[in-house]
């Protein structure tokens, strides 16, 4: 028996938070994270976010931002190339 259109939402947005996604947010610090796709913790997240007072929000929205700026494609291309054609090269 084939799966629902709910079972193929939640196979691709349990592959969308874990490949890459725990990279990038660190659950309270960057942004929030569920273990569970279940409706009560999608709501659970929610209201901690609207709880959050504005200078919390305001740390949060900072430690996000800096967080995605290790990901620009000049810093990774660097990294890519010194962890990966550099040491190539210096096998000759």
């Amino acid at each position: 028996m084939h799966g629902t259109s709910r079972d193929a939402e939640i196979n691709e947005f349990k592959c969308l938070t874990e490949l890459g996604i725990k990279d990038l947010i660190i659950d309270g610090y960057t942004g929030f994270l569920s273990e569970k796709i279940e409706v009560q913790e999608l709501v659970k997240k929610i209201q901690q976010i609207i709880n959050l007072k504005n200078d919390e929000k305001k740390v949060l929205q900072k430690n996000a931002r800096k967080a995605v700026c290790k990901f620009d494609w000049s810093i990774v291309a660097k990294e890519h190339w010194e962890k990966v054609y550099k040491p190539l090269i210096s096998l000759k």
